[in-house]
């Protein structure tokens, strides 16, 4: 079977709802309303991913 990033990637709860709900392509308010957040927190979990994503991503040449 083939992994993907985020079975690699130890993300919490929080961050794999996140996660799925951006690969829905909904925004930042979008989420915040559907999972009961605020629109800071929803930002500040996206900075996460970011953090923990990036590193797997190839460098620019």
């Amino acid at each position: 079977m083939e992994d993907n990033a985020a079975d690699i990637i130890k993300l919490t709860g929080r961050e794999k709802s996140i996660l799925h709900e951006i690969a829905a392509g909904r925004t930042t308010p979008q989420i915040a309303a559907k999972l009961g957040l605020s629109s800071e927190t929803v930002k500040w979990y996206r900075k996460q991913l970011l953090v923990k994503f990036l590193p797997l991503l190839p460098p620019k040449w």
